[in-house]
């Protein structure tokens, strides 16, 4: 048998150079254009958060199980197997697990809720094609262990479509949280009756306000969005109904949390599970007022006064009672939101703004010249009655609001008798400890009715109200 070459201006021939002219202009393309924005950790900001590298080239895989893991049970979404390619590394995706604990702890009861709300931030942090719908507005210089200097990313554009922020929103609003107070009310930085789609994502992405690490500038649109000539296509996350299942596997939300399912299911009967041991304080035969910035404050908050009262708040906390051979403190049978993460009991009081601890109350913060107090424990009170979710105040202190047990404190829950929304005009405090029903807290229980009532004979000067109360739960 004869072989015959194809001549070079052959139709088989030329075929065959235009696609291996594609394939190689592609190749071109694939190594010129990335699909990130960033990847991986460069130092930090403010309190420890943790800010993100510049990075322009295409998609990684993981390279630990713990963060493919992770990744697949918070962006499902995004998972398209254990070769899956992403724009977040490892760290930050453990990063993400750990500043989402708050949020997973009010609106996870909501399968669709908290679905289309982590995808939100799965799209942001690890969106294979970020540079799509996303752009670096701000870096800084980082210097890395190696002495490498990089950028570090400390704000970004994030373009949203319409429908997809107000899906989410809607998704979200009436998720019931602590004290029948909606979910909203905590995440939004207002009352969940007057934020919209738009204020909740404003509120998110200010590094000053929320806990996130660095600014975002949320763009809601249902067109392109041209930001410092840099087009960006919305995003479309396609989020699921509260009424309706995210999978097979999945439920719809309850209708406690979304109106919409009221009309397909039966709310089962709730047992009561959570207790509260109450404690209101009040200081009748002291009307002394503590001056600051054009401001009368009652006497409870007088600095030696709530140093007391911070005392006897770290005194219930540590109190031990027996049951059956068994020594049980508070932290045994409390209500710790963010266990196994954090095993601090949620503590609803004034003291949580200052993360229940005496050297946070007499925090200062002076002036340039180091003569003057230019905020103290005052300041710090005012800023978080107004913002109690903020990762850190406005003033110089720049100390945090929220409790240690990973929530805000809001003023209505640890204040009483005060003046419309003029909280330093309160004439009580009010400290709530959240414990779980059982046979082992009525047994604390008592531990704590004692206490109290020794307490109460030794401190005549004050108006001490205790009792205990069962709820049932309204998420």
């Amino acid at each position: 048998m004869c072989c015959t070459s194809v001549p070079d201006n052959s139709p088989k021939q030329r075929k065959r150079m235009i696609i291996l002219a594609l394939v190689s202009l592609f190749a071109l393309f694939d190594d010129c254009v990335g699909d990130c924005v960033w990847y991986g950790q460069c130092g930090y900001q403010g309190f420890g958060h943790k800010l993100n590298c510049k990075y322009t080239g295409p998609p990684k895989p993981f390279s630990t199980l713990e963060g493919l893991q992770k990744f697949k049970e918070y962006c499902p979404s995004l998972y398209t197997g254990s070769n899956v390619r992403t724009c977040c590394s490892d760290d930050q995706m453990l990063t993400l697990d750990t500043q989402m604990g708050f949020s997973r702890q009010l609106l996870q009861q909501c399968p669709s809720c908290f679905y289309n709300f982590m995808n939100l931030w799965c799209y942001l942090t690890c969106g294979p094609n970020q540079d799509e719908y996303m752009s670096v507005n701000a870096t800084k210089p980082y210097v890395t262990p190696k002495n490498e200097t990089v950028e570090a990313v400390i704000s970004v554009n994030y373009a949203v479509e319409t429908d997809s922020a107000h899906g989410m929103f809607n998704s979200c609003r009436d998720v019931q949280s602590y004290n029948n107070l909606r979910a909203l009310s905590f995440l939004c930085g207002e009352d969940a009756e007057t934020c919209t789609p738009q204020r909740w994502l404003d509120y998110m992405g200010n590094s000053l306000k929320s806990e996130a690490p660095f600014d975002i500038y949320f763009s809601v649109s249902s067109r392109n969005v041209t930001i410092n000539n840099t087009v960006l296509v919305p995003l479309d996350m396609k989020p699921v109904p509260c009424y309706k299942a995210v999978s097979s596997t999945s439920k719809p939300c309850r209708c406690t949390d979304c109106p919409k399912a009221s009309c397909d299911f039966v709310l089962p009967t709730v047992s009561p599970l959570f207790r509260t041991e109450n404690i209101i304080i009040r200081r009748p035969k002291n009307s002394t007022r503590v001056p600051w910035i054009n401001k009368n404050f009652t006497s409870i908050f007088d600095i030696t006064f709530m140093h007391q009262i911070l005392d006897l708040q770290l005194s219930i906390t540590n109190l031990t009672a027996e049951y059956r051979n068994e020594n049980i403190t508070l932290e045994d049978i409390c209500y710790a939101p963010l266990r196994p993460d954090n095993n601090n009991c949620t503590v609803m009081s004034i003291f949580n703004y200052y993360q229940n601890s005496h050297e946070m109350l007499d925090k200062v913060a002076l002036d340039d010249y180091g003569w003057f107090v230019v905020a103290n424990y005052l300041d710090h009170f005012l800023y978080c009655v107004w913002d109690p979710a903020a990762a850190h105040d406005a003033s110089k202190l720049r100390t945090p609001c929220l409790g240690t047990f990973g929530g805000p404190v809001y003023p209505s829950l640890v204040l009483r008798d005060y003046e419309g929304q003029e909280y330093w005009t309160a004439k009580a405090l009010v400290i709530t400890f959240d414990v779980l029903n059982g046979k082992k807290v009525k047994a604390w229980e008592k531990r704590f009715y004692a206490f109290m009532k020794e307490y109460k004979t030794l401190n005549k000067d004050l108006d001490i109200t205790y009792f205990s109360k069962v709820t049932t739960p309204s998420n």
